[in-house]
């Protein structure tokens, strides 16, 4: 399979889980199906925290926001910035897929 084919196969899969019945859920608890520390669950977490970031700026613009809770919001999109970055920095599991995949040595 493609690496494309399977990011795109492993972000729809989370697309659809993270929407249920199309509702914006943020609240949800994230349940990764991949095994844990593969190349696959890294794509799948950092999909779940895109969406729920998109999500959540999108209600941070709401020009009537109460501003305790516009600022609840903030730390979180903050604190789910940093998740994202420490994930990128942990590419242990990338640098093992691509030398798998592409022969590659250290």
């Amino acid at each position: 399979m493609e690496f494309s084919t399977l990011c795109n196969r492993i972000f729809w899969d989370c697309i659809l889980l993270y929407r249920r019945e199309g509702n914006m859920n943020i609240y949800q608890k994230m349940s990764n199906p991949y095994k844990k520390k593969s190349v696959e669950a890294m794509l799948f977490q950092k999909n779940w925290i895109d969406n729920v970031q998109w999500d959540l700026e999108d209600v941070i613009r709401n020009p009537d926001i109460d501003p305790a809770s516009a600022l609840s919001i903030k730390r979180w999109i903050d604190k789910s910035n940093q998740q994202r970055t420490d994930l990128g920095r942990r590419g242990a599991a990338f640098k093992q897929f691509f030398k798998r995949r592409f022969g590659l040595s250290a």
